[in-house]
């Protein structure tokens, strides 16, 4: 399997993702921004309304300025598709559920719909360097 190759832009990691409700695979649907500094993944509400997944409960966040954010919580399937070799059409499909938290992209970039926080990310093995990222499968991630 071939790692997923990721370029900087505008100072950001954005890789494309797949979000669905848990057991549906879906060809990558959204824009992710790899953030290694956010423990917990979360997603903006214009995913929450297109895939119609109702809330299963109330949490609390920290933001990166240090604020408290109350929101909801949804179960959803984050996906990276990566190639296993030359044929782009030949692929293996990398499906997880996580719990996600919706989050309010009113005061933060529109380039993204879904920040993949540590929760995601350690699932793989992520190589920084320069303005390339390469995120590759590991032993932990679950094929479909």
């Amino acid at each position: 399997m071939k790692p997923i190759e990721v370029r900087l832009q505008d100072q950001m990691f954005i890789v494309d993702v797949a979000v669905s409700r848990p057991g549906l695979p879906v060809e990558p649907n959204y824009r992710g921004l790899i953030d290694t500094g956010a423990t917990g993944t979360l997603v903006s509400p214009q995913v929450i309304d297109e895939l119609q997944v109702p809330a299963y409960g109330k949490t609390q966040y920290i933001t990166a300025n240090g604020q408290v954010q109350p929101t909801d919580m949804y179960v959803l399937s984050v996906s990276l598709r990566f190639p296993t070799d030359d044929d782009p059409n030949n692929d293996a499909f990398f499906q997880m559920p996580f719990v996600l938290r919706v989050l309010n992209l009113g005061s933060l970039n529109p380039k993204y719909d879904v920040l993949l926080g540590m929760d995601f990310l350690s699932q793989f093995h992520i190589e920084l360097d320069g303005d390339l990222a390469l995120i590759r499968g590991s032993a932990t991630a679950h094929p479909l």
